[in-house]
């Protein structure tokens, strides 16, 4: 994985983590479940946001590539890491609900 990868990576988890420091100024616990839900929406937003813009990023990176293995490598495996990014968004908001269900 190349540095700039790697920055954007952490960047983004820097990013993601801000919303919990709001979280210290709750005092009721139904208050805490709500904010919990607005940054979980936050963040799943922002999720699939990132990830379609790794494909499009992915798909120039091929087309531009001009049959440079490589090159065409690195795209394959930012759309795979997109579509795990996708598939984990999807899971996080279904194990939320599913909870949700239990604990009712």
């Amino acid at each position: 994985m190349n540095t700039r990868i790697k920055n954007t990576a952490v960047g983004a988890l820097f990013f993601l983590c801000v919303p919990l420091v709001s979280l210290a100024a709750i005092d009721t616990p139904a208050a805490f479940i709500a904010k919990l839900n607005e940054i979980q929406d936050w963040m799943y937003t922002f999720l699939l946001a990132l990830a379609v813009i790794f494909i499009l990023v992915a798909a120039f990176i091929f087309l531009t590539s001009a049959g440079d293995p490589k090159k065409t490598e690195q795209a394959k495996n930012t759309i795979i890491y997109a579509v795990i990014a996708i598939i984990v968004a999807f899971l996080a908001r279904a194990i939320v609900g599913i909870v949700s269900g239990i604990l009712g």
